[in-house]
């Protein structure tokens, strides 16, 4: 099933396409047909709280399963405000227009809207054994933990993605199986750009099982009081960053603590913390620009390399930061 503002003639990349939910199927021919359930007015906005949820409530009604999974498709900026990736400015002059980050759609009008990291996963209203977001920069913790109350399993990227996105050759043959496999399906992302050259070998993954989180944000939440005022005021400089273009909102989880001055015995502590919900994590030596020497699957925010006005969003907002109370 596939829920897209995919045109409804093939070539056709108008903007004035409704939002449609498809059903892809294999006839008996081995022929790939596609069957229109649902279509939404024009000017429906596809990356909102109430399409998604209508459209997963209709799939939930309409083919009740045992299990259900789902790979989400599109742009995004993590945990960030909506609109603060591309222009911080907005926000810090006080204009923002609201706090979305996940997703992007350009509706008929030609306005662009983005979702909030919360409002998607209060879109989804089914339990989901995976989900797949082939999107930029929502490798983070922050959102692993957003949606660990939704899916059982979450793959992601620390950094962007590469235009060409997850490899849909095999993620299909990998997800339709009997049993799906989508570790698999990461580690066969990993794979397709490992094995390219140049600024093409670029790629950043991760696999958690969300189910396992607990330990490590109770640790985290030991670590962030008792490393405080380091944290705090810590150069971003030397801690491993997963951002370009300045954009200095996703720094790797383990380097920050390790940067603030972490002891040995704390460092494998986290080390066990994050093996034990990582179920894989892959990166090659750089992603374009940025060098991957300390990767430890997960990004989270530094509160020293943000601004007051993000360190209140994160505040109000984060879920991580309620569990861990890294902004006080």
């Amino acid at each position: 099933l596939v829920l897209s503002r995919l045109p409804q003639n093939y070539g056709d990349y108008s903007v004035e396409c409704p939002p449609v939910l498809y059903r892809l199927y294999l006839d008996r021919e081995n022929f790939v047909q596609r069957d229109t359930l649902k279509i939404w007015a024009d000017d429906t906005p596809l990356c909102q709280k109430e399409t998604l949820q209508d459209a997963l409530l209709f799939i939930q009604r309409k083919f009740p399963a045992k299990g259900y999974g789902m790979v989400f498709s599109s742009h995004a900026s993590g945990w960030l405000p909506e609109g603060y990736y591309a222009d911080p400015s907005k926000y810090e002059k006080g204009s923002g227009k609201g706090y979305r980050s996940i997703g992007q759609d350009v509706t008929p009008s030609g306005s662009g809207l983005e979702m909030e990291l919360k409002d998607f996963a209060d879109a989804i209203p089914m339990h989901l054994d995976y989900l797949l977001l082939d999107a930029c920069l929502c490798g983070g913790v922050e959102v692993a933990w957003q949606l660990r109350e939704k899916t059982d399993m979450i793959g992601f990227s620390p950094t962007e993605i590469l235009a060409d996105g997850f490899d849909y050759i095999n993620l299909t043959r990998r997800l339709l199986a009997s049993v799906p496999d989508p570790v698999d399906v990461c580690r066969e992302y990993f794979q397709y750009y490992d094995s390219k050259s140049g600024s093409s070998r670029s790629a950043t993954i991760t696999a958690v099982d969300t189910r396992k989180m607990e330990p490590l944000a109770q640790l985290c939440r030991t670590l962030f009081e008792k490393y405080r005022p380091v944290i705090r005021t810590l150069n971003g400089n030397p801690v491993q960053g997963y951002f370009r273009y300045d954009r200095h909102y996703f720094y790797d989880l383990k380097d920050i603590l390790v940067q603030a001055g972490i002891s040995k015995e704390e460092e494998s502590q986290l080390d066990a913390a994050l093996e034990a919900c990582i179920l894989y994590q892959a990166a090659t030596p750089s992603f374009l620009d940025i060098s991957l020497d300390r990767v430890c699957g997960l990004s989270m925010y530094l509160p020293s390399m943000g601004t007051d006005f993000l360190n209140q969003f994160y505040k109000d907002q984060m879920a991580w930061n309620e569990a861990t109370s890294l902004v006080k």
